[in-house]
């Protein structure tokens, strides 16, 4: 019996933290790799842009490196913060 989803599906990988990196790096998705992405369900491909090339080098600061969101709780409320390691 197959899955009713394909195996390689990028539709797994999750909005966040990209929507939080777009936000604090001031740049947009401008091309999404169709072919690439339908390979992995772990690995996405796109291509980022910016009116401003030092967004774009600022972005680039976290190649290899972790980044995740990480939720907190403070008197009551929950918080989400970009960590970048």
């Amino acid at each position: 019996m197959l899955p009713p989803y394909p195996l390689h599906s990028y539709s797994f990988i999750s909005q966040y933290p990209l929507e939080n990196l777009l936000d604090q790096f001031y740049v947009h998705i401008s091309d999404f790799y169709e072919e690439l992405n339908s390979k992995s369900n772990i690995t996405c491909y796109y291509e980022f842009a910016s009116p401003d090339l030092e967004d774009i080098q600022k972005l680039r600061s976290i190649i290899g490196k972790h980044v995740y969101n990480r939720t907190t709780t403070q008197d009551g409320e929950n918080y989400v913060s970009l960590v970048i390691k």
